[in-house]
């Protein structure tokens, strides 16, 4: 019959595994917490990035919501400007400027044959039967051209979060039928 050992020996074995243990168990604690804060981090860049980014499509879409931009684009660069509050609190959290002025890219001019008289958005390209030429008969033998145009824009909109940093700028392109005079000073 083996003899049982004695009990000094055994003493301090059963610590020297509980702190093996121990340390295991926060060792695995850590992991957990440090991979938690990476993932909030994460989330709140995400988030920022969303914010920034309506930011700058709200300044796109006000500036496309009137005609002023294909008429007066160093003006429209000038006032042109978004804040947002997202949270509530009364404090700013993003902004919306333009990184250029509107582009006008490229002008057609748009064809009687391409125009609705019933449609409102064409009402205006259709000449008045006072000028001298209402564009009704062409001075090139081709279809008559009327007074609208259609044109091209490049919109160039950079939003910034007022506490992370981030930044983006957001490019649009958008097709508008506008009055064909005075283009050539702003359309290439």
């Amino acid at each position: 019959m083996p003899r049982p050992l004695p009990h000094h020996r055994q003493r301090g074995a059963s610590l020297i595994v509980a702190i093996v243990f121990l340390l295991l168990l926060g060792t695995l604690a850590l992991t957990g917490l440090r991979a938690s804060t990476t993932n909030v981090t994460i989330v709140g860049n995400m988030q920022a990035r969303q914010e920034v980014s309506a930011t700058a499509q709200m300044l796109i879409e006000q500036t496309v919501s009137s005609d002023e931009f294909a008429r007066n684009p160093q003006g429209v660069l000038q006032a042109a400007r978004v804040e947002s509050d997202f949270n509530g609190d009364g404090a700013v959290d993003s902004i919306a400027t333009f990184a250029e002025a509107p582009r006008c890219l490229r002008a057609r001019s748009v064809s009687f044959l391409d125009l609705d008289p019933s449609n409102p958005i064409d009402a205006p390209c259709f000449a008045s039967a006072a000028l001298s030429n209402p564009g009704l008969v062409p001075s090139g033998g081709g279809p008559a051209g009327s007074l609208c145009a259609d044109t091209e824009w490049q919109l160039s909109a950079r939003s910034t979060d007022a506490r992370t940093g981030a930044a983006i700028t957001l490019n649009q392109g958008i097709s508008l039928r506008t009055a064909a005079i005075g283009l050539t000073t702003v359309c290439q």
